[in-house]
């Protein structure tokens, strides 16, 4: 599923955020996944949150890259 997708949007319509947009991710997968789609994962916070960090770190050991979320 792609960041634009309409299902997604539903989530920024009650008042979240997606922060896979917001940080620019430009994928969630590693290179064990060769299809063309290279989102798998999302995480979507209230807008009140404070985000401290938010990155997706480098750990082949799967398909799904782990994603790093530090907030106060």
């Amino acid at each position: 599923m792609v960041p634009e997708n309409k299902s997604l949007k539903i989530f920024e319509e009650f008042g979240l955020t997606n922060l896979i947009s917001k940080f620019g991710i430009v994928s969630t997968r590693s290179k064990k996944y060769t299809k063309e789609v290279k989102f798998a994962d999302y995480v979507f916070t209230s807008n009140n949150l404070e985000i401290l960090k938010f990155k997706v770190l480098e750990n082949e050991s799967s398909d799904h890259l782990p994603l790093l979320l530090e907030f106060k």
